[in-house]
């Protein structure tokens, strides 16, 4: 249940993006996540994710990072994933989002 429930939360911070925000003491605030399912192997984790990228895949533009990045590969990703958005007060609102899954931990 934990992986579906944090599965579930990524992808819905992955599709509305940064264009939800809370206004406090004046100030525009973004959230972001970065989220982790870590735990043994044969628990599901790897079920969750595949299932989180499917729905991810199926909103009009999706912005989903390759899943083998060295760190400048992973640069090229995330400007070329650029987003503007009209604000209503502020005029255009640009940044950059992308949606990172990986299948497999890295060799130690």
């Amino acid at each position: 249940m934990i992986w579906r429930k944090w599965a579930a939360i990524s992808t819905i911070a992955a599709t509305v993006e940064q264009r939800l925000y809370v206004i406090s003491g004046g100030e525009r605030l973004t959230p972001n996540i970065y989220c982790a399912l870590v735990g043994h192997p044969g628990t599901g984790k790897t079920r969750c994710v595949k299932r989180s990228r499917r729905y991810y895949m199926e909103i009009d533009e999706p912005h989903l990072a390759p899943t083998s990045m060295s760190a400048s590969s992973m640069i090229d990703a995330m400007s070329k994933n650029k987003r503007s958005v009209m604000m209503p007060d502020d005029g255009p609102f640009e940044y950059n989002s992308m949606y990172i899954t990986r299948m497999n931990s890295p060799p130690l």
